[in-house]
């Protein structure tokens, strides 16, 4: 999952355009997404299209990106005809999600 910080409400809190929509809603909030190289964090809530962050020292602004791994996609993968692989780091392509080509025959 890729995520971008869209305001810097508090020197140690990040809001990120990432929520209900890319992050599936269940389980605690410690079991949403890993944020990979982003050793000190706490979400402080989500929303439908945002997630709230606490991090201490961060030097992240608006505009950076970061790339997180969710724990659980199987109320969101629906949502997008194509998701970004990433593999060592790169980019490497796109995947194709069949489940929003899902048809039923009566």
């Amino acid at each position: 999952m890729f995520a971008r910080v869209i305001s810097k409400p508090s020197p140690d809190t990040v809001c990120l355009d990432c929520g209900y929509k890319a992050l599936a809603s269940e389980g605690a909030l410690t079991e949403r997404v890993d944020f990979l190289g982003q050793p000190e964090y706490e979400i402080i809530s989500e929303s439908e299209e945002h997630l709230l962050l606490s991090m201490k020292g961060n030097t992240l602004i608006p505009g950076d990106h970061i790339i997180g791994v969710p724990y659980h996609i199987g109320r969101t993968n629906h949502l997008y005809d194509q998701c970004a692989v990433v593999s060592d780091g790169k980019f490497t392509g796109y995947w194709s999600i069949l489940a929003r080509s899902r048809r039923f025959n009566v």
